[in-house]
């Protein structure tokens, strides 16, 4: 149907422009990517995105992750008085929980 090209064909032109521009910048800032800046020890190696600048840590995906630690959180004892990041908790194990520290 004819009606659906022009959508497609906004779609397919923008997506262009937009891999261009990533191509064009090279090592693109990594945090206006809608990536994170983290210590090594804290982005697992399949999640590292070295191409990115702008860290003087490492660039990592920590999008979409469940990770307490990825996620900016620290596991801690259950009794331990902190903000707890519940949706994050799991992920460091039982008797531990996602403590988010508030500036």
């Amino acid at each position: 149907s004819m009606a659906m090209f022009p959508a497609a064909a906004i779609c397919a032109v923008a997506f262009v422009l937009a891999s261009l521009t990533v191509a064009a910048e090279g090592s693109g800032d990594c945090v206006a990517s809608g990536y994170s800046c983290l210590p090594k020890e804290r982005c697992p190696v399949d999640r590292r995105k070295p191409e990115y600048g702008g860290c003087d840590t490492v660039c990592c995906d920590a999008r979409s992750s469940n990770d307490c630690v990825l996620n900016g959180g620290e596991c801690n004892p259950k009794s331990r008085s902190c903000y707890e990041e519940a949706q994050y908790s799991p992920s460091c194990g039982s008797g531990q929980k996602c403590c988010i520290w508030l500036n």
